[in-house]
């Protein structure tokens, strides 16, 4: 992954000093192990801080529409930036979204495609380890030796400690881009059937309810999983309205319900699977086995995976005669 980084610097100084870009969102080193840290490099100089490692786990698509955004307080509005991302197959995704949604002006970004072999997540390594804090990490080919605060170094698998998403991940490269560095690789199958969803989809109507009732009580409502979703942009969140008022601000567990059930829906035809919500939630709520079916749905129902073709709306925009009914006619 050092030749990736190299590239990625190189052409973010290039893209920086030809003046094709204003800014280069990436990622540069985290004072903790296992992590990396998102970042805005607006200098040719600064580009030395751009990392490329198996720690690169955030969706850098949430950062674009903030990028794009118009002051409401000014009059005459500064033209757009030029905004240049490293892109792996989610974030690229992601950002064909929001061009799609009109949030990020398309000839204003440069997606800079880069391959993803799936990256590592710090807390899965941590919960493997148990109590005592971990200080380094390193990479032998397939192996991870981690070293926790007593010294003791344990050897892992790195499909141990995949992120789960990048576990069941089957887009590993931006679909859309203006540049690529490295070879990327093509779609196919995931590293492991995703069991867990699997069951999910077998059981009944009233069993998958019981399962999205008994998952949610757990859920504060603090918000975690909207704030870190690249689609949920919306000045005012429908959950925030007061009129009408959709949903309370905590307490009963029809509150969280119909938070979550509006956002869900919000996101159907539009969730990428990146599993940043999941990786947000301080509590440990398993959204993801909610939302991939969605993404499954929009699939099959209508032969629609979001992030990949620019021209198409999403599948709760557009109608088309042929489309499938049955969740209507006879739901499940």
């Amino acid at each position: 992954m050092k030749d990736i980084q190299e590239q990625i610097i190189k052409t973010a100084a290039q893209l920086l000093t030809e003046a094709k870009a204003d800014i280069v969102i990436g990622f540069s080193d985290s004072s903790l192990p296992m992590r990396a840290t998102p970042c805005f490099i607006t200098n040719a100089d600064d580009a030395q801080q751009l990392v490329w490692n198996s720690y690169c786990l955030n969706n850098l698509a949430i950062y674009l529409p903030e990028c794009f955004a118009l002051d409401p307080h000014v009059k005459e509005q500064k033209p757009p930036p030029k905004v240049a991302v490293i892109a792996k197959g989610c974030d690229g995704r992601s950002a064909v979204g929001l061009i799609k949604e009109l949030q990020v002006p398309r000839e204003n970004l440069v997606i800079i495609a880069v391959p993803c072999p799936g990256m590592l997540d710090a807390t899965i390594a941590q919960r493997l380890i148990g109590t005592s804090e971990i200080v380094s990490a390193e990479e032998s080919g397939d192996t991870v030796i981690i070293k926790d605060q007593t010294g003791k170094e344990t050897k892992f698998d790195r499909k141990e400690l995949l992120a789960e998403a990048c576990r069941f991940c089957t887009h590993r490269a931006a679909p859309v881009s203006d540049m690529t560095i490295g070879e990327l690789p093509k779609g196919g199958e995931a590293l492991a059937p995703d069991e867990r969803f699997e069951e999910f989809s077998k059981k009944s109507t009233e069993e998958r309810w019981d399962q999205f009732c008994r998952e949610l009580s757990k859920c504060i409502l603090c918000n975690a999983c909207r704030s870190a979703c690249p689609n949920c942009y919306c000045k005012v969140c429908f959950a925030d309205q007061t009129r009408p008022n959709w949903t309370g601000t905590g307490g009963p567990l029809r509150d969280v319900i119909s938070f979550h059930l509006g956002r869900m829906f919000h996101q159907a035809g539009r969730c990428v699977d990146c599993g940043a919500c999941v990786r947000a939630c301080p509590m440990g709520v398993d959204l993801r086995t909610f939302t991939y079916k969605l993404v499954k749905d929009a699939k099959e129902l209508f032969d629609y995976t979001a992030g990949f073709d620019i021209e198409r709306v999403p599948p709760l925009i557009e109608f088309n005669v042929d489309d499938s009914d049955n969740f209507i006619t006879e739901p499940e």
